[in-house]
């Protein structure tokens, strides 16, 4: 099977030294299972953002990073994923894959629940490529998924879009998506995508995954769960319910 050409789109605020170790440690993993990938870094200011800028100078990556401008720093790492993104398309590289990570450093204090999702996703490498490649009208995958209790539609802020958006979600903000879509979406967005404060804390977990799924992408995810936090806790999260979403969505979109 021909490798893709993959980005990793990485997204930190370093708010502890359990998060910069942890880091650290990924960095040697993405440079044993992931040589051939451009890696875009956007860092949030921190107390630690400079141990963590000479980490990615020393670690032999093709990295390049920037620190998220004060006034567009919001309370987690979204920023730093609009930072991230700013970098990859400016950088005119096309990517027929790109990973998404982030620390989850500002908003939890959940290394165990982040490491199970970041594992499952880039030390399966190999899975991820062959089912995009087998999957042609995939265009995300993710260790998690939910029912979401309705569609997000924040991306309508930056962009038109043919299809409906999608009441399904992943979590924990680690993902693969497909470049075609994500291009596609950078491409064309309002410059406001970059040059704004993102609305909202969890922006690229719950909104952001809508600009593929509205341009007829379908997520796949390795498991459905129940989230006990908010209005999510109101929604019946099941394979069944998710897979009924989907199907639903499948045959509106003219896409089943």
């Amino acid at each position: 099977m021909p490798q893709p050409r993959t980005a990793i789109v990485l997204a930190s605020y370093m708010t502890g030294e359990a998060y910069l170790r942890y880091w650290q440690r990924l960095l040697r993993l993405f440079g044993d299972e992931f040589p051939e990938a451009d890696l875009f870094v956007g860092v949030n200011p921190c107390p630690l953002a400079e141990p963590w800028l000479a980490a990615l100078d020393a670690s032999g990556l093709a990295v390049r990073s920037a620190v998220t401008p004060a006034g567009k720093v919001v309370a987690s790492d979204a920023s730093a994923y609009q930072t991230a993104l700013r970098l990859l398309r400016d950088s005119g590289g096309r990517y027929d894959l790109v990973w998404f990570a982030h620390t989850k450093g500002a908003t939890s204090n959940a290394v165990d629940a982040l490491s199970a999702n970041v594992i499952e996703l880039f030390l399966n490498k190999e899975g991820v490529i062959r089912l995009f490649a087998e999957e042609p009208r995939c265009g995300l995958f993710a260790a998690a998924g939910v029912v979401l209790p309705k569609p997000r539609t924040l991306v309508d802020r930056y962009r038109s879009f043919r299809y409906p958006p999608l009441a399904l979600s992943p979590i924990f903000t680690c993902y693969a998506v497909r470049g075609a879509p994500l291009h596609a979406f950078l491409d064309g967005c309002d410059v406001s995508f970059f040059d704004a404060r993102i609305p909202g804390t969890h922006f690229f977990e719950f909104d952001f995954p809508q600009a593929v799924f509205r341009q007829g992408y379908a997520p796949v995810v390795r498991k459905v769960v129940q989230c006990e936090v908010g209005d999510l806790a109101k929604v019946v999260s099941t394979e069944k319910t998710y897979a009924a979403v989907l199907g639903e969505w499948l045959r509106r979109c003219k896409l089943a």
